[in-house]
């Protein structure tokens, strides 16, 4: 199954996305998979968006075999027909990509292995950071519990086997994304009087809560 009709049949299409987003942080996995016994190692690339509100969420993965490089533009056309117009910040460990252009203006692009370090350099407030730190957290332990549980399934096989496999991880964690924003929602309905609960109470959700909750 392609790429593009996976992403359909799970609804990855299909879920609405903002217009804006804080940030989006891109992960790569290697896949182990292997081609006639010899062995194929496979990079998916996926990708947790943040908004300034702290809500996170899985957007979409990217397969490509190594040690090919990661075909960015067709990646930001894709977000674009999705109905993206504004990042403030990328991260990505993908070196070619210094500069990630959207409808709303150009991102600040950092690289993954220095994006906490830079985040104070370049005019966040204090809560945007804290947002994306949690969200960078996030994407590392949803990334932690692909490849351990990957590693359970081994050997993957085919590379389509493989990418079917972490696809399905991908959406399970979306999946407890949505149950802890429901569990932060019902929570904030009992603590907080109904005449002046926030509109937003009812989508807002904890990174840190993910984070914490995503290794198993």
């Amino acid at each position: 199954m392609s790429h593009t009709n996976l992403h359909h049949s799970l609804g990855w299409y299909g879920r609405p996305l903002c217009r804006h987003y804080l940030a989006i942080v891109f992960t790569r996995t290697v896949l182990g998979c292997s081609v006639g016994g010899n062995a194929a190692p496979l990079s998916l690339r996926w990708a947790l968006a943040a908004t300034g509100e702290g809500q996170v969420e899985v957007i979409g993965w990217w397969p490509n075999e190594l040690p090919s490089v990661f075909e960015w533009q067709s990646v930001s056309a894709e977000l674009h027909a999705r109905g993206i117009e504004q990042v403030r910040v990328l991260i990505t460990d993908d070196p070619t990509v210094s500069e990630a252009a959207f409808r709303g203006g150009s991102a600040i692009v950092l690289g993954a292995g220095c994006a906490r370090e830079g985040l104070p350099s370049i005019g966040l407030a204090a809560r945007h950071r804290k947002a994306i730190e949690q969200a960078i957290s996030s994407a590392n332990s949803i990334n932690a519990s692909i490849v351990r549980r990957l590693k359970r399934k081994a050997p993957l096989g085919c590379a389509a086997d493989a990418i079917e496999a972490a696809t399905h991880l991908l959406l399970q964690a979306q999946r407890r994304i949505d149950a802890s924003a429901v569990a932060v929602s019902l929570s904030d309905r009992a603590s907080v009087p109904h005449s002046v609960r926030p509109l937003a109470s009812a989508r807002r959700t904890s990174s840190l809560a993910i984070a914490k909750g995503l290794i198993s």
